[in-house]
């Protein structure tokens, strides 16, 4: 006939009040990183402006060293639309660099501004097209382009200023102003 175990040792295991705490803090810390984990995955419009911006202009210097020729970054203020369009004219006599397409009639990417995002300013080469139907930013096949600057506006009061350094012809920005 077996016994009974022997009861453990009243050290060696959690108590409920332990468990309870280390579960209490795991709701809190759950309740505060959630809400801030849902509002990076929503996508808001200014992030949105941002995020393909900067891809277009990324793409117009790219597109310029890669085939080796002017790539025009079109900017029409009025409908907030961007435009990214090889203009076909070579740059350097390397033939290797420079592409097979000559296809210059479409855009290689086209942004338009979410309607809650607008422009507040556009400077190319320090002159201001805020008011022109029609602005247009040059790239050339050694990396360097026009100064640029534009600063865009939310309806929630945030501002971004762009810039397009002349030198590398890389695209940046700066959050002026955070909307809180």
């Amino acid at each position: 006939m077996k016994l009974a175990p022997k009861s453990r040792d009243p050290r060696a295991a959690f108590t409920l009040i332990e468990i309870m705490m280390v579960i209490g803090l795991l709701v809190i810390m759950f309740s505060v990183s959630i809400p801030s984990f849902v509002n990076s995955q929503t996508k808001r419009p200014m992030r949105l402006a941002t995020e393909q911006l900067i891809e277009a202009l990324s793409t117009a210097r790219a597109q310029a060293i890669i085939r080796g020729e002017l790539v025009q970054f079109h900017i029409r203020p009025q409908d907030y639309t961007f435009k990214v369009v090889p203009t076909g004219q070579a740059e350097e006599l390397d033939e290797s660099v420079q592409s097979q397409s000559k296809d210059t009639q479409r855009g290689l990417f086209d942004v338009k501004l979410p309607p809650e995002v607008g422009i507040e300013d556009i400077r190319v080469n320090y002159v201001d097209h805020t008011q022109d139907e029609f602005a247009v930013l040059k790239f050339h096949s050694n990396g360097t382009s026009e100064d640029f600057k534009l600063i865009l506006r939310s309806l929630r009061g945030e501002y971004r200023l762009f810039m397009v350094d002349p030198i590398t012809g890389r695209p940046d920005f700066v959050v002026i102003a955070d909307g809180h």
